[in-house]
């Protein structure tokens, strides 16, 4: 899997391409759909999967535009109400799942908090993790919809991954691009609490 991040539009957003032998997947088309497209072509693959870590603006917005070009595009059915494109572009699923796009068996952990439809998707040692965990950050939980206590519980599944694991966030928000979970149960003081079980004092970190 050759993966290639790039940051679009006007809120530091992260869009992926993830390519191989089959085509290649985009995670989060929302900004410069041109740009996504001539990304793809660079690589001589075409766009087989588009798939969204949940259905805010800032990660949705031109997947519309990129939905000819793709065979499916993928959200958790929690966020369906909230897109703006029309609904029956999407194969939608529930909770943890594994999806099969552009030749990558993918697996699916739903990560409400957020969001209640956010997910992070994992293939081949690699996380894509949206607005649910940033570079030493977290995804804001006082929007409509979001939960502290959710989000709790889905950092705990994310601190389980093994240390290796490489984190692909969904904003540029941190002094790096990428980490691994490991580096981050370090770094990150939310998923640091979140691993330790210490709900009540990452209730209160997020306040």
């Amino acid at each position: 899997m050759k993966i290639i991040q790039l940051k679009l539009g006007p809120m530091a957003n992260f869009s992926y391409l993830a390519c191989g032998p089959e085509g290649c997947l985009i995670v989060d088309p929302s900004w410069e759909p041109e740009k996504l497209r001539a990304a793809a072509a660079a690589e001589g693959a075409a766009i087989k999967a588009l798939l969204l870590t949940h259905g805010h603006f800032d990660h949705s917005r031109k997947i519309a535009e990129l939905a000819a070009d793709a065979a499916e595009a993928y959200v958790e059915e929690s966020d369906l109400p909230m897109l703006e494109a029309d609904r029956r572009l999407f194969t939608t699923f529930r909770g943890d799942c594994s999806l099969s796009a552009a030749g990558f068996e993918i697996r699916v952990i739903h990560t409400p908090g957020h969001s209640p439809g956010s997910v992070c998707y994992l293939a081949e040692g690699n996380l894509f993790t949206g607005d649910t965990l940033f570079v030493d950050e977290v995804g804001r939980v006082d929007l409509p919809g979001s939960s502290p206590e959710a989000m709790y519980s889905s950092l705990l599944k994310i601190a389980q991954l093994p240390p290796e694991t490489i984190i692909h966030p969904g904003h540029a928000y941190g002094s790096q691009n990428s980490a691994t979970v490991g580096a981050q149960l370090l770094s990150n003081p939310y998923l640091k609490l979140a691993a330790a079980r210490n709900k009540a004092d990452f209730l209160a970190a997020m306040r």
